[in-house]
């Protein structure tokens, strides 16, 4: 286990939200037509302690109504700088 690091819980506002994108992606051999919204953030202020890239688990939250909705990643990514800027 690591340390849980500071700013673990931080939580980020997308710079851009872009509703209503398709996309077709082969499923078993067959090309399946999705949607979805594509969520934009700037993390140009995150600190990256020294490493080209962080590991992160995905956690979306939003309200629908009055209902409180909360989204967890199935799986790890990985997010990066660029060191040419």
């Amino acid at each position: 286990m690591t340390k849980k690091d500071v700013d673990e819980a931080a939580m980020w506002e997308p710079g851009v939200v872009a509703p209503g994108q398709e996309w077709i992606e082969s499923v078993s051999g067959q090309d399946v037509r999705r949607s979805g919204t594509l969520l934009l953030f700037d993390i140009s202020s995150l600190n990256f302690g020294g490493k080209a890239m962080l590991r992160v688990r995905p956690v979306l939250s939003w309200t629908n109504g009055t209902t409180g909705r909360l989204l967890v990643g199935d799986s790890e990514v990985n997010i990066g700088i660029s060191l040419l800027r």
